[in-house]
């Protein structure tokens, strides 16, 4: 009886995988560059928003790539404080935030459906805090919409969500 529920269940597995058949996968890469609208070929950033755009922060701007073609926003046509992208997180409200290069630790706020951009001082209509961004590290954004910044001089970890606005805990344990 053992021998053949041995059989029997060899006879099965191997049915089971006569009928299944490995899937075939082919990867296709595209290479995109100024060629093709992109604003410069150095891409710092990359985020892909809760609409399914890609963005690219570059050494010339923010760059918007919806399948087909790449629109560009910049200092000069759009606003931005800075054209060098360096970091890219999007808040609840949708607005995606830019972190510029490390020497200007400026945080621009955009609006992708205006194509319009603010200053975080504009924004929050006072400056930063003194101890907020001296230099900046990291600038994530969570699947809520909150914004977390990271500092080391002293080490800080700042958050933003419309609900709870910009709360800031230091971390004096971490050097």
């Amino acid at each position: 009886m053992k021998a053949i529920r041995l059989v029997l269940g060899i006879l099965l597995s191997l049915c089971s995988l006569s009928l299944t058949k490995a899937q075939q996968f082919t990867a296709s890469v595209n290479h995109y560059g100024p060629e093709n609208g992109l604003s410069h070929r150095e891409v710092n950033a990359i985020f892909q928003d809760r609409q399914g755009f890609m963005w690219f922060g570059t050494k010339f701007g923010l760059n918007r790539f919806d399948g087909l073609k790449f629109t560009a926003y910049t200092q000069q046509t759009n606003g931005l404080d800075f054209d060098d992208i360096q970091s890219i997180a999007q808040d609840s409200d949708g607005l995606l935030w830019l972190m510029g290069p490390a020497n200007k630790s400026s945080i621009t706020l955009f609006n992708p459906v205006s194509g319009t951009a603010v200053s975080f001082e504009k924004r929050f209509n006072k400056p930063r805090p003194s101890t907020f961004w001296r230099d900046p590290q990291v600038l994530l954004g969570s699947p809520d919409g909150t914004i977390f910044f990271a500092n080391y001089k002293p080490a800080t970890l700042t958050s933003y969500h419309p609900r709870s606005g910009l709360q800031e805990v230091t971390l004096p344990q971490y050097k």
